[in-house]
């Protein structure tokens, strides 16, 4: 059985879709998280890593 090509479309993109979704999350909870409860590394730190390194920076975050 094959798939329709619109599903085999919507399933080759939903890693995609998933990898900005969890960028857009990490780098608004970033922006929004007061500098006082940030730990490791400073504010700045974090958001010059988000946007260099999204998957990573992300998961790190």
């Amino acid at each position: 059985m094959r798939w329709p090509d619109d599903v085999a479309a919507g399933l080759r993109d939903l890693p995609k879709v998933l990898v900005a979704a969890l960028y857009v999350c990490a780098l608004v909870d970033c922006i929004r998280t007061p500098p006082a409860r940030i730990r490791m590394l400073p504010k700045v730190s974090w958001l010059v890593i988000l946007v260099l390194c999204p998957v990573l920076g992300a998961i790190g975050w």
